[in-house]
């Protein structure tokens, strides 16, 4: 068995979940008559939470905890509903994640999604493997970029951080990498652009999933 843990963030590295995250952010805020975004500025907006999410929509006058704390339950509530609209597997992660299991590998995946809806999409789309451990948001660790769950997931499995490869697509995701010390991987299809990423990992990004293999494996 191969002694190597790879640990991936969910939404924009395994699952694109962007027009889902959009849509049910915006009936909230129509609800409550404020200005609502394209699908395409939430892929800025998103990594931090839907609590962080709510509080970086909301007009700059009307981010006070009382109104950020009742959007983010009322998104959690719909969210809840309309997490699936438009979500997808990548293309080629379906067929990476069967040759990382099968050459031995174990996975697990660390997200600042809500615990609840990240266990919704983990059996719906992600069933077909199994994962060390899934932590998301009240998981019961901090969020990302603190490393504890990253280190939770490792030590679940029996792995040493050295022994351990960070995938994600954010800023935050190569932060909790560094700050776990596991090996930053960073994708280009995700969220995040690619000037950014480059920038930011530029000796450990792929632009395809088949391409993890080259940097687990160098």
């Amino acid at each position: 068995m191969r002694n190597k843990l790879i640990i991936f963030d969910l939404d924009g590295t395994l699952v694109d979940t962007i027009e889902g995250i959009g849509f049910s952010m915006n009936k909230v805020l129509q609800n409550h008559g404020f200005p609502v975004h394209t699908i395409e500025a939430y892929r800025r907006f998103v990594g931090n939470g839907l609590r962080s999410l709510a509080k970086t929509v909301l007009p700059q006058n009307h981010r006070d905890d009382e109104t950020i704390d009742l959007c983010y339950k009322e998104m959690l509530e719909v969210y809840s509903q309309f997490y699936s609209r438009g979500i997808s597997l990548y293309p080629g992660i379906e067929d990476m994640l069967d040759r990382l299991t099968g050459e031995g590998y174990a996975i697990g995946i660390n997200t600042n999604k809500d615990q609840r809806i990240t266990e919704y999409i983990v059996k719906e789309f992600l069933g077909k493997w199994k994962f060390v451990k899934v932590i998301g948001d009240e998981g019961g660790y901090p969020k990302k970029p603190n490393p504890e769950a990253a280190l939770a997931i490792a030590a679940e499995g029996g792995f040493k951080p050295y022994e351990s490869v960070y995938v994600g697509d954010s800023e935050v995701d190569y932060k909790t990498a560094q700050a776990a010390g596991m090996k930053p991987v960073s994708v280009l299809w995700g969220f995040r652009s690619r000037e950014e990423l480059i920038k930011l990992n530029p000796k450990g990004v792929i632009e395809t999933p088949d391409e993890i293999f080259n940097k687990i494996n160098p």
